[in-house]
């Protein structure tokens, strides 16, 4: 019985040549381009950690979007037992153990909280709602990837933790936890294979970044180091070559020579030379460095979808105007990353919060709070446009004043405006006899 060869698959290359100017063909250089893969960082403790801890721009391209995403926290839909809910998030620090773990998860890749819960069972065993005991939950702990190990990997497709671990073993102290007590963030998953590549963590948010900042603080740092010498002395010396080409002995001469000019110029504001020697100073021109270095934090906020307004606290004239669309595009992209990275492990937490407080488990109902909010000048601005689109609308007949005043009610624009609604429609909707009226006018 023959063997079967195996067909190999043709490469596909397609693309545009142009002959006469070497476009696509082997006189192109970029058809010898490609794109290599580097050294992962996030498999770099120690540089990740000196980066996030010491670097600050690296530090603003993390820790800036995660404070916008727990700034304004988030609003229970829930009148009866929304005060008690929000003293145990209080209570339990919620807000500023989340905001950590996201942290940590975007610089090194992935983090978790512990939750420290009462219901009478080991922490490696699956945790059960119902069984959890009055005030049962105790702490939140948050660590990043590198002070926990994962465990096996659950490979159940029907299981809602699919592809993730099943017990998560604290490092210090051998501790193993089910899975079911861990609230997980991860860093960014590009890909399944890339996944399981990091040992079953995202990846941090340097992996992206880091060339930007880097180019963006070298330059940084050449531009101050020119500015520290923006004064540079000519020395015309007669017979210089002569005095080097003497070895160890001219040079020293020469050094020497320098030095004497050097302090007499210090000491007497002025400099003593040889009449045939000469003297000049140059200034250096830093026109355009300024300019230059914009650029370069450009791309870091490019590469971090952070408008340079936010990443660097202020507006820079010469950083271009990031205009509303920009900060809206920003804070839309936040919205995701609330939605994809805090929605699960907080719904979980409020309904562990919601056993132990109440005795029952439930599913509690919850959205964010509004992540950006208009200027005074900018409201007033909306309300002048709104009062005379009303203006206008009440003197062509399309609708009436109590329509506004009820929109305005609405709006809470006036707060006492109801009682105007009221006495309104007590005047017009009330009894009207209509001979009694007649009446009172004839007498």
């Amino acid at each position: 019985m023959s063997k079967k060869s195996k067909k190999k698959l043709p490469v596909v290359n397609d693309g545009f040549e142009n002959l006469l100017t070497g476009l696509g063909t082997s006189k192109d250089a970029q058809s010898y381009m490609n794109f290599k893969r580097g050294t992962l960082l996030s498999q770099n403790l120690e540089f990740i950690s000196s980066l996030y801890s010491q670097n600050w721009l690296a530090a603003a391209v993390v820790n800036v979007p995660v404070d916008d995403m727990t700034r304004n926290w988030i609003e229970i839909l829930d009148e009866a037992k929304e005060e008690v809910l929000e003293k145990e998030l209080s209570r339990l620090k919620a807000q500023k153990k989340i905001n950590q773990a996201l942290k940590w998860a975007s610089a090194y890749g992935g983090a978790v909280i512990i939750m420290m819960i009462d219901d009478g069972r080991d922490m490696s065993e699956e945790l059960t709602l119902s069984a959890i005991r009055n005030k049962g939950i105790k702490n939140l702990i948050v660590l990043d990837r590198w002070r926990i190990t994962t465990g096996a990997i659950n490979t159940n497709l029907l299981s809602p933790n699919f592809g993730l671990p099943e017990h998560y073993l604290v490092s210090r102290n051998g501790q193993q936890i089910h899975h079911s007590r861990v609230l997980r963030f991860d860093g960014e998953i590009t890909s399944i294979e890339e996944f399981e590549r990091n040992g079953y963590w995202g990846y941090s948010t340097f992996e992206k970044t880091w060339q930007p900042i880097s180019n963006s603080q070298g330059l940084s740092l050449e531009i101050a180091g020119m500015t520290k010498e923006s004064n540079i002395d000519v020395y015309g010396i007669e017979g210089l070559n002569e005095m080097i080409a003497l070895g160890p002995e001219g040079e020293a001469a020469v050094t020497k020579r320098l030095t004497i000019a050097h302090q007499l110029k210090s000491y007497i504001n002025g400099i003593a030379l040889d009449s045939k020697d000469t003297y000049e100073k140059k200034s250096n021109a830093f026109g355009g460095l300024a300019e230059l270095d914009d650029k370069f934090l450009l791309k870091v906020s490019g590469a971090s979808r952070i408008p340079p307004s936010k990443l660097l606290g202020k507006q820079e004239a010469g950083l271009g105007d990031t205009g509303q669309s920009s900060l809206t595009n920003y804070y839309d992209d936040v919205s995701g990353r609330q939605e994809n990275e805090m929605t699960e492990p907080l719904q979980r937490l409020l309904n562990v919060i919601y056993a132990s407080s109440f005795g029952k488990p439930k599913e509690v109902v919850f959205e964010y709070a509004p992540l950006w909010q208009m200027s005074q000048e900018q409201q007033a601005s909306i309300s002048r446009t709104n009062a005379d689109r009303d203006a206008v609308y009440v003197d062509r007949g399309i609708i009436s004043i109590e329509t506004v005043q009820k929109q305005l009610s609405s709006d809470q624009v006036y707060t006492n405006i109801d009682e105007d609604i009221n006495g309104s429609e007590e005047l017009f909707n009330g009894e009207f006899d209509e001979t009694d009226t007649f009446q009172d006018i004839e007498n």
